[in-house]
């Protein structure tokens, strides 16, 4: 629900999001993740992220793109709308900790960055005095590098936190979904006829 109302213009459900996935997926000493409680934590979670060229100089964020509108250009997450790329599928550790993001500093932000600070910082779950001063300048656009031409000239794009935490709930649906169906695949058939479901009445439907 969070993710269609996000669609629908309520950007501010990317703080849900992130409280969501860190339910979901993180586990601490007081605290068990679902994907372990569920014994689901050897599935792989695919990635749409482009690996960081350390050539390059500019700014890299492969998880949102620019699209120019009527009150300027905006961020927008990319889900499947992105340009075709060879998805990679990482452990559940590689795939949180993956640099998918690289502002005007050369500072690498990971999935968990994202997730970490609008959940436990940002309203999410909690709400710090503070939030850490990097990710404050991605929020207002200081680092990100771009501009948009508005009614004030020309001012930093904001949001992009909003927008990976928006594509980055479409991977962890798109890789618990896959987990999920091959584990219910993987079970002996209820018709009782000694086979795996997904060479059963899973594949007939």
């Amino acid at each position: 629900r969070s993710m269609q109302a996000y669609d629908e213009g309520h950007t501010n459900e990317y703080r849900r999001l992130a409280t969501t996935i860190r339910v979901l997926l993180h586990s601490t000493r007081a605290s068990t993740s679902l994907v372990r409680q569920l014994q689901m934590e050897d599935t792989l979670f695919v990635s749409y992220a482009r690996p960081i060229n350390p050539n390059n100089l500019m700014t890299e964020h492969s998880l949102a793109m620019m699209r120019q509108g009527g009150s300027g250009a905006v961020f927008m997450p990319v889900l499947d709308q992105g340009p075709p790329i060879d998805l990679r599928w990482l452990s559940l550790e590689e795939w949180l900790a993956e640099p998918v993001l690289r502002d005007v500093n050369l500072d690498l932000y990971s999935r968990w960055d994202f997730i970490r600070v609008a959940a436990n910082q940002d309203g999410g779950a909690h709400v710090d005095s503070g939030i850490e001063e990097t990710y404050a300048q991605l929020q207002e656009g200081e680092t990100v590098g771009w501009v948009a031409s508005g009614p004030d000239g020309e001012v930093p794009m904001k949001d992009i936190e909003r927008c990976y935490l928006r594509h980055i709930s479409f991977e962890v649906v798109l890789s618990l979904d896959a987990a999920w169906q091959r584990r219910i695949g993987n079970r002996l058939c209820e018709c009782g006829q000694g086979r795996k479901a997904r060479y059963c009445c899973l594949k007939s439907n």
